[in-house]
């Protein structure tokens, strides 16, 4: 029994049987992770025995027997290719994931985990190399070029996190497989994951750091950031560097966690994978938050460079589940939505008996980002005065409130502002009168075409104010 309906299989392992032979312990590699798999996704889904991962461990000598694995492989929801060099050499496997690949909609229920790396002169098939792929392996050493899988055991912390984040991506595509099985009408409307709130460049670290790495990256994926590379890069100077670059035009921000060693440094890369790509990120311009842990001893750590660099003043040292929190912080801040800054430097006008009601239209305003200018009445006649007509004369927009002021105060003003548009270099945006409560008897007596007139005399109303002056000149 399955737990989607609609297949015989909830998951196809497909892995190269030379992957598989028993160690020296005696533990054969891809059925453990084959297991622990299987129970983190019953556990993940609650449905006890339900969950059918199909994992064939015969020897397969037989067309008919490759028949069979081709028809498993298109009644499964889930695809999870185990890759190494001999999965990509093996016609069997090859055939295997085309069989899925040609299923409808099976783009994003395709998984596929490294437990090798690949030589550089060998290259994924077609769809798992534009695939994100799990590193289920490591470098016996810092210096050493030689890959080692991941062990259950000896590298329990790295291990779990990373089979734990493949079960919990494999959870949410099951359930939205069967969703959209049991609702083929809303299956166009329905997205395979939450709307980005950002990118991050997620920087290749030391395996001294990769638990912590992979920490990050579950954590940053779970708060809807995008996090790059989707995949590995290529490892050796130009490749790697292409790669970068690549991703750093794409991302809004660089993340690199680093600790006492320095890293590999390839003979096309001398100054190592580390150092690079602070280099790079520096030189594109990108915003930088580097990491450490608080107890890391800088003064001991052998690397002159890899000392200037833990000391550099994009670097944060703290507990790592108080970064997660400034990289979140980060990505929103250079993602806000940016305010656009009205261009229309606006002057109030009001008798002293009305700027209450001015104070009140300038705050609106402000709120807006408008710059604004309220009239003094501070300084002698001669100071207020040329006050008032350098306000009229550099403003963009004018608005005289009328409220308690009598018409005379008005109708002076607007005369002045009409004797001193002459002189101005440019014609105004906006001009208006903003009637303030209280009502009026009868109108102004006085009027000009580029005058607009916003009554608020029945009851104070500054957004019909600030819905003319929004609509521009």
């Amino acid at each position: 029994m399955s737990f989607t309906k609609h297949c015989r299989n909830d998951v196809f392992i497909s892995y190269a049987h030379a992957d598989n032979k028993a160690g020296l312990s005696g533990d054969r590699w891809v059925s453990r992770f084959t297991q622990f798999l299987d129970n983190s996704l019953q556990q993940r889904l609650g449905c006890g025995d339900c969950l059918k991962v199909y994992f064939d461990n015969r020897d397969l000598s037989s067309n008919d027997q490759l028949e069979d694995l081709v028809d498993e492989v298109r009644n499964s929801a889930i695809f999870v290719a185990v890759t190494s060099p001999s999965y990509v050499q093996r016609d069997w496997t090859r055939k295997e994931l085309d069989a899925f690949a040609q299923l409808s909609g099976s783009s994003d229920r395709l998984f596929a985990i490294e437990m090798l790396p690949l030589d550089s002169l060998e290259d994924y098939p077609h769809p798992i190399d534009s695939k994100p792929r799990a590193k289920f392996w490591q470098q016996t050493s810092p210096d050493s070029r030689t890959p080692l899988s991941l062990d259950p055991e000896l590298d329990r912390q790295i291990y779990t996190q990373k089979a734990l984040d493949l079960a919990e991506q494999i959870r949410k595509r099951l359930l939205e497989f069967e969703s959209r099985a049991a609702s083929p009408a809303d299956a166009e409307a329905m997205v395979s994951d939450a709307d980005s709130i950002g990118k991050v460049l997620l920087a290749q670290a030391t395996d001294e750091l990769e638990f912590e790495r992979e920490q990050l990256k579950s954590y940053l994926q779970q708060m809807n950031v995008s996090v790059l590379p989707e995949h590995d890069y290529p490892q050796g100077g130009e490749a790697f560097k292409d790669a970068l670059g690549k991703d750093l035009k794409d991302a809004d921000i660089f993340v690199q966690l680093l600790g006492n060693a320095a890293g590999r440094k390839p003979p096309d890369l001398p100054e190592g994978y580390i150092q690079a790509q602070f280099t790079m990120a520096s030189e594109a311009g990108k915003s930088m938050l580097l990491w450490r842990h608080p107890e890391l001893d800088v003064e001991h750590v052998a690397s002159a460079e890899q000392r200037q660099l833990l000391t550099s003043e994009s670097v944060v040292a703290s507990g790592l589940e108080s970064f997660k929190s400034e990289i979140i912080s980060a990505v929103k801040l250079v993602n806000q939505p940016k305010r656009s800054v009205p261009s229309s430097f606006v002057y109030i006008g009001a008798e002293r008996s009305d700027l209450p009601v001015a104070k009140e239209v300038s705050d609106a305003l402000k709120a807006r980002d408008y710059p604004v200018m309220l009239p003094t009445f501070e300084g002698s006649a001669e100071d207020i005065r040329q006050d008032l007509e350098d306000s009229l004369l550099e403003s963009d927009t004018v608005v005289f409130v009328h409220g308690s002021a009598p018409t005379t105060w008005i109708r002076g003003n607007l005369r002045r502002f009409h004797k001193l548009m002459s002189l101005r270099e440019t014609p105004p945006q906006k001009v208006a009168i903003f009637t303030a409560p209280p009502p009026k008897d009868g109108d102004i007596g006085i009027s000009f075409p580029y005058v607009e007139m916003v009554d608020s005399s029945e009851g104070l109303d500054v957004d019909s104010l600030l819905s003319l002056l929004d609509k521009g000149g």
